[in-house]
């Protein structure tokens, strides 16, 4: 059973929006005006006038194309995009960033460099929880299981694939440890670096934002000059100025993901 729970910034209460049973283990989720699509490893579900439903995903019929006959595999992250008026989904670990146009219900693949991604992952067989933020620029995404933060545009954005943590001026030669979580405004890109404990800010440079503190970051969100982030079954936020940490949703069961629209905090719990 999974719960969908709406929080409006700056009340203490929560309000339930609907309650729903799916076969699969849901593992992000993301809003788009009164809709929320949410995504397992093989399908993508669609919770539309409070009627959850299917909205994608077939094994065994074509790979881009049709949404409705399109396949998925390895599904961790899925976002909505205003500016390009559809969802990216990020696969493998982010190996592949997928692209549905929402307007037309066509999906195809968005990387322009696939080539030059595929070189980073050639010894890379594990699945891990790749996540994307995008701007009217660009689309970057997170590669957990290599220690990389990548681009649509120059491919490699950050990381030196070790596992470990240094800061060098250029951000290629800074090494990250599963960075999960990755979200951004104008000016920077902030990243969850779970391994360390950590967030992480990307201008030009990477700097240490605020750590020593968490136990397991992990999604992450800028919204109106704060940075929302999921630490185990909670949800803290940061202002990016100030660094004072405030604890604003205490999960009643798992928290799954949540998202923002507005100043409505969205947050997806599995309950047995």
């Amino acid at each position: 059973m999974y719960k969908l729970f709406k929080k409006i910034n700056g009340v203490k209460s929560t309000k339930e929006i609907i309650s729903f049973e799916c076969n699969d283990k849901i593992v992000d989720f993301c809003c788009k005006d009164n809709d929320f699509f949410y995504v397992t490893k093989n399908l993508i579900g669609k919770i539309e006038g409070l009627k959850n439903t299917l909205f994608s995903g077939n094994d065994i019929i074509q790979k881009y194309g049709d949404i409705i006959y399109s396949s998925y595999s390895n599904m961790s992250s899925i976002i909505y995009s205003d500016h390009y008026k559809g969802l990216f989904i990020s696969e493998n670990s982010g190996k592949n960033i997928r692209y549905i146009d929402l307007q037309s219900n066509y999906t195809s693949n968005f990387i322009t460099n696939q080539s030059l991604l595929d070189k980073y992952f050639s010894k890379v067989s594990d699945v891990a929880n790749s996540q994307i933020c995008c701007n009217e620029d660009n689309i970057y995404w997170t590669a957990p299981s290599i220690n990389r933060i990548f681009t649509n545009k120059d491919i490699l954005l950050a990381g030196s694939g070790k596992a470990d943590y240094s800061v060098f001026n250029d951000p290629k030669l800074c090494s990250f440890c599963s960075p999960i979580g990755i979200t951004n405004n104008k000016n920077a890109i902030y990243v969850s670096d779970n391994g360390n404990k950590c967030i992480r800010k990307i201008d030009g440079k990477v700097n240490y934002v605020i750590g020593n503190i968490f136990n397991n970051p992990k999604k992450i969100k800028y919204n109106s000059g704060n940075i929302y982030f999921l630490d185990n079954n909670n949800i803290f936020t940061i202002n990016s100025n100030q660094k004072n940490v405030h604890n604003v949703y205490n999960g009643k069961r798992t928290i799954i993901s949540f998202d923002i629209l507005g100043n409505n905090l969205y947050i997806l719990e599995q309950h047995d």
